[in-house]
């Protein structure tokens, strides 16, 4: 079939080429046409269905137009799940470790749930299909740890990335001992854009309304002393530092030893160490 359609492209771009000399002299415009017409057929032959052959390179079309922002619900874990496997297949953290996404799974519904508990949340969303682009879950974390009744979601998952939920374990308890003033805080515990939406503010958007509205709360009386992230990636860190966090804390490299004595980092030569950020409010 292929061959069939090579020969007859063949054929007919041979009788262009005996006309185009001809041509050219009468009307450059003529010529002009003839080419194009060329290259459509070509298209044709080789180019498989949806793309041309003689296209030029994927853009992204997306713009800040296309994206609305909501608050987090329930009925989102599937497509935030989706987000957050995405988000770990890229980070070099997680590439580091050295565990599959799927193993990740636990760890990460895990996250979700605890974030969807309260109203602090926010989502991106494509405008016209309502697809998620984008995510930014918190919850709430306090002092005493009991107090953030974790135990309704019941034990944490022992998964592939089971290692970095206790690095940042360890990275929160001890902002909590190195500032007796504050009593409970915001923490990120998922901050995802889609790749095929960056560079046009979600993240920051997100987080920037996520700000504004807990700013709100609190003079309402709401008991929250501050935001903060235990970030994984050089890009999270430099969006929470234009945003105002300040970076007060490097997990130390003791905390990247496996059982078996060996040692793991980041692939990431910017960010080798889990770093805690804190934004007061």
């Amino acid at each position: 079939m292929l061959k069939t359609s090579i020969d007859k492209f063949s054929q007919k771009k041979k009788k262009l080429t005996l006309n185009c000399s001809f041509l050219a002299s009468e009307s450059p415009k003529v010529l002009f046409k003839l080419t194009r017409m060329s290259l459509r057929l070509t298209n044709r032959i080789f180019s498989s269905p949806g793309k041309r052959f003689f296209s030029e390179p994927n853009r992204s079309s997306a713009n800040k137009a296309d994206v609305v922002y909501r608050a987090a619900k329930t009925l989102d874990r599937a497509q935030l799940l989706r987000l957050a496997k995405s988000h770990i297949a890229e980070d070099m953290h997680f590439q580091g470790l050295g565990c599959s996404v799927d193993d990740s799974t636990p760890l990460l519904e895990y996250w979700i749930r605890s974030a969807l508990r309260f109203r602090y949340s926010f989502v991106a969303l494509e405008a016209k299909s309502n697809q998620l682009v984008g995510c930014s879950l918190m919850t709430v974390r306090n002092r005493d740890p009991n107090v953030d009744s974790l135990r309704v979601l019941g034990p944490v998952p022992v998964c592939g990335i089971s290692p970095v939920a206790k690095i940042i374990e360890h990275s929160r308890r001890k902002f909590f001992d190195e500032n007796p003033s504050v009593y409970r805080v915001i923490e990120a515990e998922l901050i995802v854009e889609d790749k095929d939406y960056t560079g046009i503010g979600v993240k920051t958007t997100m987080l920037n309304e996520q700000f504004s509205r807990l700013k709100k709360l609190v003079k309402q009386g709401e008991n929250i002393d501050g935001m903060i992230a235990v970030v994984t990636g050089i890009e999270s860190k430099n969006t929470l530092e234009a945003l105002g966090y300040k970076a007060i804390y490097e997990a130390p490299e003791s905390l990247y030893r496996r059982a078996d004595g060996t040692t793991w980092t980041s692939k990431d030569p910017n960010l080798k160490f889990a770093t805690t950020m804190f934004l007061k409010l």
